[in-house]
């Protein structure tokens, strides 16, 4: 008994993996060194920083993230992420005093 293998290819399960990201923005402001008076400050900086606030993507998951681990060897349709931790998203409060 003679058996045949056959392959196909397709691309049913291509995705569109166009992505814009908005991966670091600082905002800052320095205080002018004059307000503090006879402090020994030379200068006060106040700033919010953003890490991965925004993807703009039609891709189902993270675009950025592979395969994952190969815990399961199938895929399903748009799951080609799903073992792969996504970017975190952080933001950060913070003062810079100089004296």
């Amino acid at each position: 008994n003679g058996g045949t293998y056959s392959s196909f290819t397709t691309d049913r399960f291509l995705q569109k993996g166009d992505y814009i990201r908005l991966r670091n923005v600082t905002l800052s402001y320095s205080l002018p060194s004059n307000i503090f008076g006879k402090l020994k400050i030379q200068g006060v900086r106040v700033y919010v920083q953003g890490q991965n606030l925004l993807t703009i993507t039609k891709f189902k998951g993270d675009p950025e993230v592979g395969i994952g681990t190969g815990e399961n060897t199938y895929n399903r349709n748009g799951e080609f992420a799903r073992f792969s931790y996504p970017q975190t998203r952080r933001v950060t409060f913070g003062i810079d005093v100089n004296f």
